[in-house]
Formats: C-alpha cells, structure tokens, sequence
C-alpha cells in the first residue's frame, strides 16, 4: 500500500518509535520476514548443505589378524624391550607399536598395501589418504592386529604388509644384534686367549725353573709364586669357556634367526576381509551439518534484527496511526511487470488488473474524503 497523508513527519527512524509501537512489532517482523524470505533462508538451507558436501563421512573398512606370540631363547621379544611384569603378548604389542609409531615403518606398509605411491620428485612415498594401523593384547600369548583403510581389499593388504614387515625388521634386527654380539665376543676371546697363552708361558718358565713344582705335594709344588700362577691360570681358562660359550649362544641365534621369528609370531589368523564398511554412528554425521545449521539460524537472525532496526517504509494505515499521522488516502501499489506482459494477448489479460486497481484507487479516494479525514 501507498499511503497519502496529510501532515506527519518525513522521516521516522526505527529507533524513536514511540511506546505504541510495541503492538506492531510482530507485524513488522512478518513483513520483514516476508519480503526477505529467500535471503533469511539462505545461510540455514546452504551452510548445512556446504557442510554436508564437504564433511561427507568416507566408508572406512576394518581387517583383523590374531598372531600366537611367544618369549624366543634368550629372554626377550623379538622387537622392544622385555618387562618381567608383563604377558609375551603385552612384551611384543609394546614392540610392534612403537615401530608402527614411526613415519617410515608405515610408509613402507602403506606402499606395500597400494594405499602410498611414490612421484618421480619425491624422496618417500606419500599415502593417498590416512589409514590407520595398531595391535593390542587379546590375551597372554595373542595379540591383534587391526587395520582401517578406504576399501577392503586396501585392508587386508594393510595387515598383511605388517605382518610381513614386521618379521622382516625383527629378523634384521635379530641379525643386526648377533652379528654385534658375533663380533664383540670374538674380539674378547681374541684377548682372552693371548692372556691365557701369556699365563701358560709363565708357567712353563716356572716349571722350566723349578722342576720339583710338577711333582704334586711336593714343596716346589706348594709355593706361594706357582699356586699364584696355576689360580691365574685356571681363572683365564674359565674366562676363555665363558667367552666362548657366549660366542656359540650369538652364533645359534644367528644362524637359527628365521626359525625363531617363525616359533615365536605365528599368524593364527590371517588378515581377514571384511565384507561391509564400519557403521558410522547417527551422533557423528549429524553433528556437524547441525552446527551449521545452528550457525546459519544466527546468521539469519542478525540480518532480520538489522533489516527489522532499519526498515522505515510504511505501507499500511498501521504505520501511520501509531504516530497519530491523518491519513487521506490509501492507494493499492503494483509491482512493475516484465515487458513480456504486454504482449498479446497476455496483455489483455492484464488490461483488467490495471481497470480494477484505477477504480479500487478512486473508491478508497473517496471514501476517506466522504468519512472526514481530508484535513
């Protein structure tokens, strides 16, 4: 509506309404909601639909294997360091998370499962997506093996990969230990022998010396200097077995490394493959579309309070008799029409629309000057 009114101020800010305009503030909310509609519904229709295009979950897919793990020869696991208080199986997860903790180990599973390439310019592969891979203690000698990729082929060759990568590092580093301990004892022993030989000479020069000393019991035998050097002897003869007993211990787990790792970590169950994606629960997918639809209705709602403090039009007799504004008139506007209206014989159509709104016009002009209200 377009209102003609006698007097009144020309501009009336949102701000100095007086008290009576209280009564029409819900009506002023609904035009203002009516005429932004598609604006005050767009932040709360897109913002969940942006999130929802953007935070779709991907089907992730779980694999499991179960290995019987046991303590090998040697009091130790095959990987990590070997606490009393704990079960083989604790002993060993410990072990194979620590080396799944390292960017390189996983890198190489990832590669081995398909899931990371390598570009000509890159030093190391890079995985196409996160994956996921870790093992826990189902029990004194069981431990699982859990692996969650993008498909269920990807998966199992996850688990897979570990499993395999796993013995290979654990048999390399059994390797790597024994052939330190291989070396180290063979240098000790080196040492041990040329002193049990410089211990034996001695004795011989001794002997050579003091004949009477190769007779047992005899005084030559029980003196102090020869009984010092038959104990040195007898010592270092006991070092040298010692050393060499320890050198056939390295040597054994050297040479028996690849049937220890088989004894020690049997798969019992292979890497399984799963048959469905993991369920994704309702409270996860629909948290975050809610926050921004929770975020769109703020949004929304600012841009209606602006537009409600703002709006100063008037375009009913309401607005003006709150001020106690005189109306003369109220005469019914019309949006302008596309040009397209004005072609035959839409436009006859029309035609009549434009009479009624001549004569709605000169009727309401007359009824308002007929009632009084022309001052």
């Amino acid at each position: 509506m377009v209102n003609i009114c006698s007097t009144g101020p020309s501009y009336v800010s949102g701000l100095d309404r007086p008290t009576g305009g209280v009564a029409m503030i819900p009506r002023k909310l609904a035009e203002t909601i009516c005429h932004r509609l598609w604006f005050l519904l767009l932040p709360v229709i897109v913002l969940p639909l942006v999130v929802v295009l953007v935070t779709a979950p991907q089907h992730e897919y779980q694999s499991t294997a179960l290995v019987w793990v046991t303590i090998p020869p040697g009091g130790s696991p095959l990987l990590g360091t070997y606490n009393i208080y704990l079960s083989p199986a604790q002993n060993q997860v410990n072990g194979l998370n620590d080396l799944l903790a390292s960017e390189s180990f996983r890198l190489r599973v990832a590669s081995d499962a398909g899931i990371a390439t390598q570009d000509s310019g890159d030093e190391a592969p890079k995985a196409r997506y996160p994956f996921s891979i870790y093992s826990f203690p189902r029990g004194t000698n069981v431990l699982e093996i859990v692996g969650r990729a993008q498909s269920a082929e990807e998966a199992q060759l996850l688990v897979s990969a570990t499993i395999t990568r796993f013995g290979e590092s654990a048999q390399a580093q059994a390797e790597r230990e024994a052939n330190l301990g291989q070396e180290y004892y063979q240098q000790q022993l080196a040492v041990a022998q040329r002193d049990l030989d410089a211990r034996r000479a001695q004795v011989s020069e001794y002997l050579a010396e003091h004949p009477g000393a190769a007779v047992p019991g005899s005084a030559a035998a029980l003196n102090i200097d020869y009984q010092t050097l038959q104990k040195e002897v007898e010592n270092q003869v006991r070092t040298v077995n010692d050393l060499q007993g320890r050198l056939q211990t390295v040597e054994f787990r050297l040479v028996s490394a690849p049937q220890t790792q088989e004894v020690s970590f049997v798969v019992q169950d292979p890497a399984s493959l799963p048959n469905a994606p993991l369920p994704t629960s309702l409270t996860s997918r629909a948290m975050m579309p809610l926050a921004a639809l929770l975020f769109g209705l703020i949004i929304s709602c600012t841009y209606l309070y602006i537009l409600y403090r703002t709006d100063h039009t008037i375009v009913s007799r309401q607005d003006v008799l709150v001020f106690g504004v005189p109306v003369l008139a109220e005469i019914p506007s019309l949006r302008p029409l596309p040009k397209l209206h004005g072609i035959p014989p839409l436009a006859w159509i029309l035609e009549r629309r434009y009479r009624h709104f001549a004569r709605k016009t000169a009727s309401t002009i007359s009824a308002e000057t007929s009632l009084g209200k022309v001052i």
